[in-house]
């Protein structure tokens, strides 16, 4: 029993109604008989010690990113490339913005990794060449966990912090979020917008479980977990959606929507994959689909049972 005090840094105070054995094991599913039973367990005995001494999590989540964000590093339209990448490095930042066409745009250092070190780009053609325009933004009394879930959904690592005017008043970064519910869910997005074929989209989306445990362990809010959930599950739905397209669809306006708790952004783990088929009026000639089925009308039984078979496939 003293043992498990002192691993709690000797500021929990254990009573027990009776003379009790107590056993501290690292991960059990070592010695269980059926160890698939735990699947969903997370085994992350050095998390608790925090959660149980005060509310961590809670309290980051809130935090403004007003007090997070770093300052901007500008650059003009007609700027070089190799000028801007030396005013980042001066400034010990990661990206620029740039006014181009009324609009504000972002260079980062991926920007520079993916394009101009693999010779895509010259050093001296202008930075436009090489921005995204426009820079997604987020408000800068937007909370943490706000602009965590933004770049999730987005799957970015930079935000452009704008004050209620809508002024760029600076720049934040996903290395300015640490923790496990910054990085671990950025890296399966990262991993699933980076799958080539169903198979490597399988793996990325089976990482999903244990994330959400460690999430939990690490005290983040129950809202926010489920936030970062349905997040997640929708970027793998659409990567599904590009790997595998069906031929009835070719040339036919359509939408796939999200339904159920995933859309609400409130999933529990185990909560199912609930979707519907919207389509345009196609051509009397195209195949597979009958006309006069546009509108939500269209919302059909057979399109989410061949939703649900597909995800659970990557799932």
């Amino acid at each position: 029993m003293q043992e498990f005090v002192d691993f709690l840094g000797g500021q929990v105070r254990v009573r027990a109604h009776e003379e009790s054995l107590c056993l501290r094991i690292p991960d059990p599913r070592a010695i269980l008989a059926r160890p698939e039973r735990l699947r969903f367990a997370a085994m992350h005995p050095g998390s608790a010690r925090p959660r149980l001494i005060h509310d961590v999590g809670l309290h980051e989540a809130v935090q403004p990113l007003d007090r997070l964000m770093r300052p901007i590093v500008w650059c003009a339209a007609t700027d070089r490339i190799r000028d801007v990448a030396e005013r980042i490095g001066a400034a010990g930042l990661s990206c620029a913005l740039v006014r181009t066409g009324g609009r504000v745009g972002i260079v980062t250092d991926l920007d520079f990794r993916r394009t101009v070190a693999t010779g895509q780009i010259g050093i001296d053609a202008p930075v436009t060449e090489l921005a995204t325009v426009p820079a997604l933004i987020v408000e800068s009394n937007a909370t943490r966990a706000q602009g965590l879930l933004r770049m999730i959904e987005r799957g970015v690592h930079h935000l452009v912090v704008v004050d209620q005017a809508g002024r760029p008043v600076g720049v934040l970064r996903a290395v300015d979020l640490a923790g496990a519910e910054v990085r671990d869910p950025l890296l399966i997005r990262s991993a699933i917008d980076a799958a080539g074929d169903i198979a490597e989209l399988a793996a990325a989306c089976r990482l999903l479980p244990r994330m959400l445990g460690e999430l939990c362990d690490d005290a983040v809010p129950a809202t926010h977990i489920g936030a970062i959930h349905a997040a997640v599950v929708d970027a793998a739905i659409r990567r599904l959606l590009h790997l595998q397209q069906h031929p009835a669809l070719d040339g036919v306006r359509h939408s796939w929507v999200l339904l159920g708790s995933l859309a609400r952004r409130e999933p529990l783990p185990m909560s199912d994959v609930d979707t519907a088929l919207v389509w345009a009026d196609p051509p009397v000639e195209v195949s597979g689909l009958e006309p006069g089925s546009s509108g939500t009308s269209s919302c059909t039984t057979a399109a989410n049972t061949a939703a649900n078979s597909t995800s659970n496939r990557a799932a």
